[in-house]
């Protein structure tokens, strides 16, 4: 009789296991993670590839993390109707393939069935939160926006890249991971912006 519990409950977490969608979480040379702006800690600090077509094949691709600042950058997947987090990866050694490139990554999603088209959306940032929403405390922050791919059912795990088995609708350009500027940068702004409409009123 325990055998056969155990059995069944084998069975029901196989068919579980299947039913959950799975996707290769990875980038390619269509998109590299580069650095738009930088902070004043990593401005000149080597973080970007500026030779052009190197080995990264990306100018402003990333070649180390963390950053010069201390920063280290990580790459989040989310996924289903409401964009949950899926896995964050750190971009650090062997999660690091080269410059602006991470090492694919097989992922088990949670709550999102493979084999009908998904929403996906990843985070490259220094603090990734529970949604793909800017957390406000971070540095660094890029994004490649919602597209959809299809997870696959079965053993294999499908590349979300364009052209792949899971149909993905991720728009080949690099993923640009900007600096957040402070909150005291923004106040600046916006004195200098009311400074200059008081004196054209004058």
């Amino acid at each position: 009789m325990k055998k056969t519990l155990l059995t069944l409950a084998l069975v029901a977490a196989s068919v579980a296991a299947f039913a959950q969608g799975k996707i290769q979480f990875g980038n390619d040379s269509n998109h590299y993670f580069v650095i738009g702006v930088a902070l004043a800690g990593d401005a000149g600090g080597g973080i970007a590839d500026t030779a052009g077509n190197t080995a990264s094949g990306a100018v402003g691709a990333i070649p180390i993390s963390p950053l010069p600042s201390g920063k280290t950058l990580l790459a989040a997947l989310y996924a289903g109707a409401n964009l949950t987090l899926q896995t964050s990866i750190p971009l650090l050694g062997t999660d690091w393939l080269q410059a602006g490139r991470m090492a694919n990554k097989n992922i088990l999603l949670t709550g999102v069935a493979g084999g009908t088209a998904q929403n996906f959306q990843i985070v490259v940032a220094d603090i990734i939160g529970q949604t793909p929403a800017r957390d406000a405390a971070a540095a660094y922050y890029g994004t490649s926006g919602v597209f959809t791919a299809i997870p696959g059912t079965s053993l294999a795990y499908p590349t979300m890249l364009p052209g792949g088995p899971s149909q993905s609708t991720w728009a080949a350009a690099n993923l640009v991971i900007n600096a957040i500027p402070e909150p005291a940068s923004f106040a600046l702004a916006g004195l200098g912006a009311a400074l200059l409409i008081f004196r054209r009123r004058k």
